[in-house]
């Protein structure tokens, strides 16, 4: 007996066999020159996802930065024409009040003419004149 199992096929089943063997090892060098040519560009890919991962943090980064920079002149500019607000309301307040007052004060002295005139018409009344 032969150790080669194949010896005992017939030939078109070997020639099949080989033939097939043959296929599939240009199909294997076929499907590792498709890696081969693509892993550059996968590679490629991968780093300008990376980079524009990165540049999209930093862009947001400094947006963030902007945004709290302006919210803080935006503050202080604020608190500023509040403080402005407040001094000059506070003054016409107190226009308003010495305004009062004068105004208070003016009515008393026309509310003491108004009786003194009274007193004398009822005067001029009691002696019939």
């Amino acid at each position: 007996m032969n150790d080669d199992p194949t010896q005992d096929l017939p030939t078109d089943v070997v020639a099949l066999i080989q033939g097939i063997s043959v296929q599939l090892s240009a199909l294997q060098n076929k499907v590792d020159e498709r890696l081969y040519d693509t892993r550059p560009l996968w590679e490629s890919v991968q780093s300008q996802i990376n980079e524009l991962r990165f540049e999209m943090e930093q862009a947001q980064r400094e947006l963030h930065s902007d945004m709290e920079a302006g919210f803080r002149e935006v503050r202080a500019e604020s608190k500023a024409e509040v403080e402005k607000l407040r001094t000059e309301l506070s003054r016409e307040l107190r226009h308003v009040s010495n305004s009062l007052d004068a105004l208070h004060g003016k009515m008393l002295r026309f509310d003491t003419i108004q009786r003194d005139d009274e007193d004398r018409v009822r005067d001029l009344e009691s002696k019939g004149l």
